[in-house]
């Protein structure tokens, strides 16, 4: 189904999106690790669909500390086991949450190779060799201040790499990019395709937006349907809104 066949969606404020975790596990006992390895399962299906797409068989995920690295490293571990040459960057440090920690302790224990600071990105895609399709996996829907030191220095790389033609997709909302507003704080990754979760986040309303999104995703976190819409409000799609699947929107 296309944007053209239907107009109404669903839409979450970040503020939102958070509590759709909580509730997830409070009324449904759904683990936030179970909703991560829902993300990760979207984001591996969009990665893979364009890797076939330009004939690539590479995969480097850029992933920050907190659970959008998560999502990312979860979703490099999938695509390895598809049979993609994976590698992951940390530009930024260390996986910080729970989850996070638990699939980096999955992805070293098999044996994926790492690579950590100011040339992580560059080297990570020297290791896969050849073309590969870039994951950004470094903020999310959790910016809440304009990004800065390394996370800037990743974030701008992350647009020179998709100015070049390398296809980056965007996990949940491009990093740098205020997801209640549209914004760029102060410059935001341009995706070829960005993957967002339960429902279309607020910003990605805005014109000023739909240059960094590039096609929108609306991935299946595995919540009940009652929750996503309980938290959501509908909306008129504007025409600018490239949405690639609208089934469950």
């Amino acid at each position: 189904m296309t944007g053209h066949e239907r107009r109404t969606i669903w839409v979450h404020t970040p503020g939102a999106a958070r509590e759709l975790d909580r509730l997830a596990f409070a009324e449904f006992g759904l683990a936030s690790i179970v909703l991560m390895e829902h993300a990760a399962l979207a984001v591996a299906h969009a990665v893979e669909a364009s890797a076939r797409r330009v004939r690539v068989r590479g995969v480097v995920s850029v992933c920050g500390t907190g659970n959008n690295g998560g999502d990312g490293l979860a979703a490099v571990r999938l695509l390895a086991n598809r049979g993609f040459r994976c590698a992951v960057a940390l530009p930024a440090g260390e996986p910080g949450t729970a989850d996070a920690r638990a699939n980096m302790k999955a992805v070293a224990a098999m044996g994926l190779p790492v690579f950590r600071g100011d040339r992580a990105i560059r080297s990570a895609m020297d290791e896969v060799g050849g073309g590969c399709v870039v994951i950004d996996a470094l903020l999310g829907t959790g910016l809440s201040r304009d990004a800065g030191g390394a996370l800037l220095a990743a974030i701008r790389e992350l647009v020179g790499l998709q100015a070049t033609g390398v296809p980056v997709v965007a996990v949940d909302c491009p990093s740098g990019m205020d997801a209640e507003t549209g914004a760029a704080r102060p410059e935001a990754v341009v995706a070829t395709q960005t993957v967002t979760f339960g429902a279309v986040k607020s910003g990605f309303l805005e014109a000023r937006a739909w240059p960094h999104l590039g096609v929108l995703i609306v991935g299946d976190l595995g919540v009940p349907r009652e929750l996503v819409e309980r938290l959501g409000t509908r909306a008129e799609a504007p025409a600018g809104l490239v949405v690639a699947d609208w089934s469950g929107v």
